[in-house]
């Protein structure tokens, strides 16, 4: 049976895997968000490293909401198959219009190490290439984090590039073609 939260918001998920449902944000994921990305542990590798605040978790969710309406995709929760927990963020984001969807996740550093963020790319990628017909999708990822240049491997990336950014770290650049 589904989850009663699920059916009052009408909301189906946007594709599920072997263990995760994955689904568009609603207004009540923004305690969750901050539960992922307030955590310094999981935003090491995030943009200038610094924990979200709910400032920037409500703009956010503002953004997220535009881009569905927009490009039809954008960043989704993750949750469980029951839909009972949000174990993590992810999706395909187009920051600063650039042409390449792009490949974005995080997920609660408890459930690390179980595979799910393979789980979730693998799923993303057939999203994306079957509902979005896209034929190129990146991914960038902070040089030192090679967990999750290991995740983006084995779902079909391959590596690009690597370009130097201003504050001197550098971001490798991995793309998958079919």
């Amino acid at each position: 049976s589904k989850d009663p939260n699920q059916a009052s918001n009408k909301q189906s998920p946007v594709f599920c895997t072997q263990r995760l449902q994955v689904r568009q944000w609603r207004a009540s994921d923004e305690p969750s968000l901050l539960d992922v990305y307030g955590d310094r542990e999981v935003v090491r590798w995030v943009d200038d490293g610094e924990p979200l605040s709910a400032e920037e978790a409500a703009r956010w969710m503002t953004v997220t909401r535009a881009n569905y309406a927009r490009y039809g995709y954008g960043m989704y929760a993750i949750e469980d198959l029951t839909g009972a927990r949000v174990l993590g963020f992810g999706g395909l984001v187009l920051p600063n219009e650039q042409v390449d969807a792009e490949v974005k996740y995080a997920f609660l550093p408890e459930v690390w190490r179980q595979g799910l963020a393979t789980e979730f790319v693998r799923g993303l990628v057939r999203h994306g290439r079957d509902v979005h017909r896209l034929t190129r999708i990146i991914a960038t990822v902070a040089q030192p984090n090679l967990p999750s240049q290991n995740v983006l491997r084995k779902c079909g990336f391959r590596y690009s590039h690597t370009r130097d950014e201003e504050d001197g770290g550098a971001t490798v650049v991995l793309v998958w073609e079919p």
